[in-house]
């Protein structure tokens, strides 16, 4: 790969990525350590902790201290594979049954003004041009929160999103979580992989986009180039930069941005000429 600009890196030339990146038709994003930071169940989750905290519910603060004393373990065998992916969101679906629906609600709204600096005015960018939207291991309520506030002058940023869902009861006079719905769970590569190709025929894409970073990306990176698309890779581990067209190596995404305008304000000039 060479550097075609500050911290952006292409197996094409800077003319022919440039090229390739006007014909895109099709956006599709991963979210956690991607567009944010973290990890943003873990991220609604903590909210939701510190709104209990700021009531006082005794009951709720035992229950965090239960999660906190469970939580390292999990996750030290999820990383040694004795805990798969589906025995771990089980684990995280339990957390969350119970938290009232205005809880998450609030817990979820900080999320997207914490995304990385610069993932907004790409994403305000390829939505000019493309429909954009996220895939994600990530719960609904937060990609729903991106999709009200990611905006541009009232333009919605995001089309649609794929990710897992909360689904919910009634307790007293209230609405609770009641978990995460287990039977169309999204925890494998291939789960994206074959959203990625729903979205694709949905849309009729002729040169999709896959935006990713991580191993759970990789099959939907792979679907991108099977129909003629790109994979760009965002501070992408060695073994998945080999499978992508770009790469960006940067702290944020105001380099990514900054490239993009130069990109398709060549192509509004054109227009005008």
């Amino acid at each position: 790969m060479k550097e075609i600009a500050s911290h952006i890196y292409s197996v094409y030339s800077k003319e022919e990525t440039d090229k390739h990146l006007r014909k895109v038709d099709l956006v599709l994003i991963d979210m956690d350590g991607c567009v944010y930071p973290r990890t943003t169940g873990l991220s609604l989750f903590k909210n939701c902790c510190l709104l209990y905290f700021d009531d006082r519910n005794i009951k709720i603060i035992f229950y965090i201290i239960s999660f906190i004393a469970y939580y390292p373990i999990i996750m030290f065998l999820h990383l040694i594979r004795l805990v798969n992916n589906h025995k771990l969101m089980c684990f995280f679906s339990g957390r969350f049954r119970g938290i009232p629906l205005s809880y998450l609600q609030a817990a979820a709204r900080p999320i997207p003004a914490k995304s990385f600096p610069g993932a907004k005015k790409v994403l305000s960018i390829l939505s000019k041009h493309a429909k954009t939207g996220f895939i994600s291991f990530g719960l609904d309520m937060v990609l729903n929160e991106y999709k009200v506030q990611f905006r541009d002058e009232g333009r919605q940023l995001i089309s649609f999103y794929d990710s897992n869902h909360c689904i919910w009861r009634k307790d007293s006079e209230r609405i609770v979580s009641n978990g995460i719905e287990q039977e169309q769970l999204m925890i494998k590569a291939s789960d994206k992989a074959d959203r990625a190709r729903e979205r694709i025929k949905e849309f009729r894409a002729k040169a999709p986009l896959v935006i990713g970073h991580s191993q759970g990306d990789l099959e939907m990176m792979k679907v991108a180039k099977e129909y003629g698309g790109l994979a760009l890779g965002f501070n992408p581990s060695s073994k998945i930069a080999k499978h992508c067209h770009i790469v960006v190596k940067a702290k944020n995404w105001q380099p990514l941005a900054s490239y993009l305008s130069s990109v398709f304000s060549d192509t509004m000039d054109k227009k005008c000429i």
